[in-house]
C-alpha cells in the first residue's frame, strides 16, 4: 500500500504533559503499541522491518527529506505473514544500519494521528502524520501540522530534521 503523508517530529522534555494537552484538546487514544524497526543498510530512502505488539510485522520503504519542519513522506508498506523469515534474509542480504525499539501512544485529532514515543536511547518525541489523499492539498497541511505543534505548547526549537535511526546511529 503507497502512502503520501505530511508529518512532523519534535523532542519533548514530558511525554505526560503532551499527552494531557492533547486529551484536553479532544485527541482520543486509539491504542498503545511496542515497536521494533531494523532499518537496513539502503542507498535510497529508508528500509525498515517493523514488529508491532500488539499488532502485526510491516515492510516499510519511505523516502523523506532530513528537513527540521514539517516533510513529505512517500511511503510503501507490506504486510508479512506470521512466521515469515523475511527480517533474516533482509539482514544477511543487506546488513543491518540499527534497531530502534520504542513505545508509542497512538493518538487521533483533528483528522490526523499523534504519536507520543518514548524511544530507547533517545527520550521522548512528539510526531504528527496526515495522510494526504489531495495533492493540492499538501501545503495547506504544512501549515496545519505546525499550527497544531504549536497549539500544544511546542517549540520549533524542538523540531528534528531525520529518524529516530539516524539520532540513534550519531550516539554510537
Amino acid at each position: 500500500m503507497d502512502r503520501h503523508l505530511v508529518e512532523l517530529k519534535a523532542r519533548v522534555t514530558s511525554g505526560e504533559e503532551v499527552r494531557r494537552r492533547l486529551e484536553s484538546a479532544g485527541a482520543v487514544l486509539e491504542r498503545t503499541i511496542r515497536q521494533k524497526d531494523v532499518y537496513f543498510e539502503n542507498v535510497v530512502g529508508r528500509l525498515k522491518h517493523r514488529a508491532e505488539v500488539p499488532g502485526q510485522n510491516q515492510l516499510v520503504y519511505y523516502q523523506r527529506p532530513n528537513v527540521k519542519s514539517t516533510k513529505e513522506s512517500r511511503i510503501r508498506l507490506e504486510s508479512i505473514p506470521p512466521g515469515d523469515n523475511l527480517l533474516t534474509h533482509l539482514s544477511n542480504t543487506l546488513g543491518v544500519q540499527t534497531v530502534v525499539e520504542k513505545t508509542r501512544r497512538v493518538y487521533r485529532w483533528k483528522d490526523t494521528q499523534v504519536h507520543i514515543d518514548l524511544v530507547d536511547g533517545l527520550g521522548e518525541f512528539l510526531e504528527f502524520e496526515h495522510e494526504v489523499m489531495d495533492p493540492a492539498e499538501v501545503g495547506s497541511w504544512h501549515e496545519r501540522l505546525m499550527e497544531m505543534f504549536l497549539e500544544l505548547g511546542g517549540s520549533r526549537d524542538d523540531l528534528i530534521e531525520g529518524s529516530y535511526s539516524d539520532m540513534l546511529g550519531a550516539t554510537r
